[in-house]
């Protein structure tokens, strides 16, 4: 009786078949009820500095590479992540018996998102943005076979519920419980992370810049909702500039000129989602005329022709104290610093 031989191609122990074999997980969920407008959620799951500050708590090195600049800017379709085999990863790979490695991970967003919304001076915030994409990750290389992670949010009476999901395949000598546990570890520290992120204030300057008891507005150009709406100048506060810091930059950028910041005009206005329009008195420096970059139109306004123009709406509510600014300013111009 001959000896049978084991077929070509396939493990000759059970050891080795195991070894080779791949396990599926069940979706690991982490899920929170933020206290926050699902906008601002959304805003805050697809910053860089929300994975960035996760990292950081986790023990973990984590690095974007993409187009994407500054903490506050928004991951976008083809970023790159790349999380260092430091720490827990490094651990995890060590008991494992496997050479550590670095995860990274490919993000993709809802529609291919080209542009950064919290960047982009085109796009509004608060009650007048676009529902804003959540991003979703996959994997490009690491010990894991494949990797997943999706988010979703849902607005309810008690608040935003947004839910972490991560799928794996990985080896079963990789896949223990100590790294399901890590997983869902990760998961509930990026929730938490992004809840701190999304009660933090997004701040928008405009800029009230009066010249011989005119005041200078401005019509969008785009995008289509706001587009031939009349606006003050000025844009998003960025990470570590003060706001008369973000009024200077966004003049220089909208209109190409210097300015001297003079004080506040009315009260902060609620523009929903965790962002408020906080308008300033300013004049003019340095002798340029105002030439639009990013608007199809400016025109001056005395304080009777404010309400000949269509505002956005929020820039409508500022209209009452920028009137009493424009004749305050002209009074005080008149007297003179020894009145």
């Amino acid at each position: 009786m001959s000896a049978v031989r084991p077929r070509r191609g396939r493990p000759h122990s059970r050891l080795t078949t195991t070894a080779w074999q791949a396990s599926i997980v069940n979706p690991l969920r982490a899920s929170l009820i933020i206290d926050a407008p699902e906008g601002a959620v959304r805003r805050a799951l697809g910053r860089t500095d929300t994975w960035t500050r996760t990292a950081t708590a986790l023990g973990v090195r984590l690095e974007v590479a993409g187009p994407a600049t500054g903490a506050r800017a928004a991951l976008r379709s083809g970023d790159l992540l790349r999380i260092s085999a430091d720490g827990p990863i490094a651990r995890l790979t060590k008991a494992a018996h496997l050479a550590p490695r670095s995860l990274i991970l490919e993000v993709e967003s809802p529609g291919g998102a080209d542009r950064d919304p919290d960047l982009d001076p085109s796009v509004p915030v608060g009650r007048h943005a676009p529902p804003r994409p959540v991003p979703s990750f996959t994997l490009v290389s690491g010990p894991l076979r494949t990797c997943r992670i999706s988010m979703q949010t849902a607005a309810t009476a008690a608040g935003t519920v947004a839910t972490v999901e991560c799928r794996i395949v990985a080896t079963p000598e990789l896949l223990t419980p100590l790294l399901r546990r890590r997983i869902l570890h990760a998961a509930q520290m990026l929730l938490g992370i992004a809840t701190l992120v999304a009660r933090e204030p997004v701040v928008v300057v405009g800029a009230a810049i009066i010249v011989d008891q005119k005041v200078l507005a401005a019509r969008r150009a785009g995008p289509p909702e706001v587009a031939g709406l009349w606006e003050l100048p000025g844009g998003k506060v960025e990470p570590g500039e003060t706001d008369e810091q973000a009024v200077r930059r966004e003049l220089a950028e909208e209109l190409g000129i210097d300015a001297v910041v003079a004080g506040r005009v009315g009260r902060d206005i609620d523009l929903g989602d965790n962002s408020v329009l906080r308008c300033y008195q300013v004049e003019p420096a340095g002798g340029r005329r105002p030439e639009p970059t990013e608007h199809d139109a400016l025109r001056w306004l005395d304080a009777r022709d404010l309400h000949t123009v269509d505002w956005l709406p929020a820039d409508r509510q500022v209209l009452g104290d920028l009137q009493r600014a424009m004749l305050g300013w002209e009074l005080q111009r008149r007297l003179g610093p020894s009145g």
